[in-house]
């Protein structure tokens, strides 16, 4: 019996220190063979890499969907913009 391997690969399009001195980074999942299907990948990271938290944004009408920048505000939150 033949198994179906599954490769995901995140590509980040930004990646911005926040104000606590960690990391946030924006992008997407390439899924092959289509590449740049899924949501947008938005990722905080601390200081040493490790992920603090993940979220995933799902576009309306497209299966390619990236974030090509992110922001943190000055409340603490952040904004990105994408496709």
């Amino acid at each position: 019996m033949e198994k179906e391997v599954l490769i995901i690969r995140h590509s980040y399009y930004c990646v911005r220190q926040t104000q606590d001195g960690k990391f946030i980074a924006v992008g997407g999942l390439y899924i092959p063979p289509r590449y740049l299907t899924g949501p947008i990948y938005l990722l905080k990271l601390d200081s040493a890499g490790g992920t603090q938290w993940e979220r995933f944004f799902y576009g309306f009408e497209s299966l390619q969907n990236y974030g090509y920048w992110v922001e943190q505000t000055r409340d603490g939150g952040y904004y990105s913009i994408g496709r």
